[in-house]
């Protein structure tokens, strides 16, 4: 298991350092910070305060990307801190700015997407009923970094899922998911 858990971090990791600039900083107005009353009401709330949460040190905010006990139970069973092994492989040089939501993408077969299966990774990942999985969508937001060169927007793309009502995140993706 922690062979699948290194090649997801590094899955992770490529996903984050691979994405493209999308634009010149002076058209980026970061939104507000998610807050934790915010984060599970809409996938564009929970992209955007998953990946916030690693950059602002907001452990409560992260465990609350995922279903009540997932990463309690995740951390009990690794000997590792799911919050601690996220942040080390995202964390960059450069200083984060600020995130917005930009599109997202339902998954549907229309779309050319395998729901079937999406959701049955996600009921195993999660250890949920295939029945309570809603719609599933790729989230892309936008985040926005400062170095000493200057500035710089990249895209990231997020799997999430609707359960009960809520929203969480299942896993990072490419553009070409999108």
């Amino acid at each position: 298991m922690r062979k699948l858990l290194s090649a997801f971090i590094a899955l992770v990791f490529m996903t984050f350092a691979f994405t493209g600039c999308s634009g010149k900083s002076e058209t980026f107005k970061p939104a507000e910070l998610v807050t934790v009353a915010q984060l599970n009401t809409d996938s564009t709330y929970l992209a955007r305060g998953f990946f916030e949460s690693l950059f602002t040190n907001d452990e409560v905010l992260f465990t609350n990307c995922f279903p009540e006990g997932y990463v309690e139970s995740f951390n009990d069973s690794y000997g590792d801190n799911f919050y601690e092994v996220f942040k080390n492989y995202m964390m960059v040089e450069e200083t984060f700015m600020g995130s917005v939501a930009s599109d997202y993408k339902v998954c549907s077969v229309e779309n050319g997407y395998d729901v079937a299966t999406m959701r049955s990774n996600i009921c195993r990942t999660v250890g949920c009923e295939y029945g309570d999985i809603g719609e599933i969508r790729i989230q892309k937001i936008q985040v926005q970094f400062m170095d000493e060169k200057g500035s710089s927007i990249n895209n990231l793309y997020f799997e999430v899922y609707e359960q009960n009502g809520l929203w969480y995140f299942s896993r990072l993706c490419n553009d070409v998911e999108f």
